[in-house]
């Protein structure tokens, strides 16, 4: 049931990524959809990535804590992801990242996968996805989203 949420969530986030104009075979945290001020009150995410963190700065929530994220699809249709979680609390924290790719005509989601971390307070942790979906073509979009709890 909570996978089942999760992806509802996800699904519900590549709507975004429709609008983004990415029918390409990659998406990079650069790529990602950018909360509405609405969903965010005056947060807002620049959706680039300095390497200092730059987009993480003004992210909402745990998703602030994902960076250099990248996600594509190989020449095989392969999708994989990858990343780094930097938890930015004063306490163990474990996060989980869901990684959806799904149809940007449709937000249909063809592919997920869940990776959950665990990450002491102030460390780094990469992780990688190797297959997240197998769809060749053009038309989809890599979307994460991060959840964070207490360690």
């Amino acid at each position: 049931m909570r996978g089942t949420a999760a992806l509802a969530l996800i699904a519900s986030g590549l709507v975004g990524a429709c609008s983004g104009g990415n029918s390409g075979n990659a998406t990079t945290q650069d790529d990602q959809p950018k909360p509405s001020s609405s969903a965010t009150g005056s947060a807002k995410d620049s959706g680039k990535d300095s390497g200092k963190n730059a987009a993480s700065a003004e992210a909402v929530g745990a998703r602030s804590d994902l960076q250099g994220f990248t996600c594509d699809a190989a020449s095989t249709g392969v999708w994989s992801a990858s990343g780094k979680v930097v938890n930015s609390t004063k306490k163990s924290a474990k996060y989980t990242v869901d990684v959806a790719v799904a149809s940007v005509k449709t937000s249909t989601v063809v592919g997920s996968a869940t990776k959950t971390l665990t990450v002491d307070s102030g460390k780094t942790v990469s992780f990688t996805v190797p297959t997240v979906a197998t769809r060749k073509g053009d038309g989809f979009a890599c979307t994460p989203h991060v959840t964070r709890a207490a360690g």
